[in-house]
């Protein structure tokens, strides 16, 4: 097992793959089995062994039955969405609430790396390097940029991951003819430089397979600031600081790649 929350039950299998019990509340995701009913507090513990046979998950004394369970296509239909200019407005304003006070010394000086006041000067670089790559549809660049932010910052999913995460997100809205072949530039290092879970996460997004929250604020067709603000805000409360970074990679993407240009 990876990863015991109070909502999440996190597990790798014997050949490397990643998948998640969740809370009721929880969303959908790329590797998410959603429970119908929570698991309680010590239903199970982290050296339970995970049983699988004629349709059911026994994992201590909990029993997920998987047949007839609904399907959940983790993949937006790409091509078919459209960046409005009213999501880019929400973006700026979503952006003026965030701050470096929560953070470590590490993820605050990759925070204000963004906004070109790097104290680090690996941190100016990586960014740099992917905006060129953006720009320029430069795998090269695209992995000069990954091999410095993959694995930077603590955590399950670090700070650095989490920015490219977003920036995947960018690519598949912007470029999808090309964006996998992109996304996997980026993030060709991510099964040495970082966390299993990170690493799952990052390419399931390379292939264009997104958490639900996302799909909700892509597919969003009011074009409304306040229900815009308010999917944002739901992608920010994941983990710490994990939707904040992908936020701010999302942003720093779409500028790259000419988003706010039309505005």
């Amino acid at each position: 097992m990876i990863q015991i929350h109070d909502r999440v039950l996190t597990f790798e299998t014997p050949d490397d793959r990643i998948f998640s019990l969740a809370h009721p509340s929880i969303g959908n995701g790329p590797f998410h089995i959603r429970l119908a009913v929570p698991f309680r507090r010590g239903q199970v513990k982290r050296e339970s062994i995970c049983h699988w046979s004629q349709g059911r998950l026994r994992i201590g004394s909990l029993e997920v039955r998987l047949a007839g369970c609904d399907v959940w296509n983790p993949s937006p239909t790409w091509g078919d969405i459209e960046l409005s200019t009213s999501l880019l407005h929400a973006l700026d304003a979503i952006f003026q609430e965030m701050d470096s006070n929560n953070l470590d010394p590490i993820d605050r000086d990759l925070f204000e790396a963004v906004g070109g006041e790097a104290t680090r000067q690996g941190d100016g670089d990586a960014l740099d390097a992917l905006r060129e790559g953006l720009q320029h549809a430069d795998p090269g660049r695209l992995g000069d940029a990954g091999e410095w932010l993959l694995g930077r910052g603590g955590g399950l999913t670090p700070a650095g991951d989490d920015l490219l995460l977003g920036a995947e997100v960018a690519l598949w809205l912007q470029c999808p003819q090309t964006a996998q072949s992109l996304c996997s530039a980026l993030i060709a290092g991510a099964d040495h430089r970082t966390t299993t879970l990170s690493c799952a996460f990052l390419k399931s997004a390379a292939q264009g397979e997104l958490r639900e929250a996302w799909h909700i604020l892509l597919e969003e067709k009011s074009h409304s600031l306040p229900i815009l603000h308010q999917h944002l805000k739901r992608i920010i409360s994941y983990g710490a600081t994990s939707g904040q970074f992908a936020l701010i990679g999302f942003r720093l993407a779409l500028e790259a790649l000419g988003g706010f240009a039309s505005r």
